[in-house]
């Protein structure tokens, strides 16, 4: 009687302790996700109003902790804020970051856009390697750009130097992907093109 008396007051200090912790922790987790969320929301409003200013200046001050890189990178590729975009490349290790943290490239998301000008400013970057794969997949941004961008764009990076003979982590080139989308024009151009 007397230990059960005292393991059931164990118990019952172990649960106000416990229910402590657990009251504790979901503010702690409200905390942490209203500061992963903050950030990136100012950056992205100050991108949207074209502050590019405010957008150099929050960048700065959170140095880049809690801050969704991609999705700030996609707000400035949608506002075509390419000053922005070349500021980010030549301050910080945007490119670097991204691909260690996303696993793609920061030219292969800009395919997705399909604007020459956009490429051409990424591919000014030193950052930026033109045939860099994607992980997983092994995906390059000729590829991509095969499967789903203009014309234009596949030409422009022929031009600057893509590899259209890499394969993928399946064997697939740019020309296979071009053909299973039926793009006879994109798969004319590359079968034309010599490395």
């Amino acid at each position: 009687m007397y230990y059960t008396s005292i393991i059931r007051g164990i118990v019952a200090s172990a649960f106000f302790l416990v229910g402590c912790v657990v009251v504790a922790i979901p503010s702690e987790t409200v905390v942490r996700q209203h500061r992963a969320d903050t950030p990136t929301q100012d950056i992205i409003k100050a991108i949207q109003a074209g502050n590019i200013e405010q957008m150099k200046k929050l960048w700065v001050h959170y140095h880049t902790h809690y801050v969704d890189k991609a999705a700030i990178f996609k707000c400035a590729c949608t506002y075509k804020q390419y000053a922005l975009i070349a500021w980010l490349l030549k301050t910080t290790s945007l490119a670097t970051q991204y691909y260690h943290e996303y696993g793609t490239t920061l030219l292969i998301d800009g395919v997705a856009y399909n604007d020459v000008k956009l490429l051409a400013l990424l591919l000014a970057s030193s950052q930026i390697d033109i045939n860099a794969q994607t992980h997983p997949g092994g995906w390059t941004a000729l590829m991509m750009a095969a499967e789903r961008a203009s014309l234009a764009v596949v030409k422009f990076l022929l031009k600057s130097g893509a590899d259209r003979k890499l394969k993928d982590f399946d064997g697939r080139d740019a020309v296979w992907w071009a053909r299973s989308v039926e793009r006879t024009a994109i798969i004319d151009l590359l079968l034309q093109h010599t490395t």
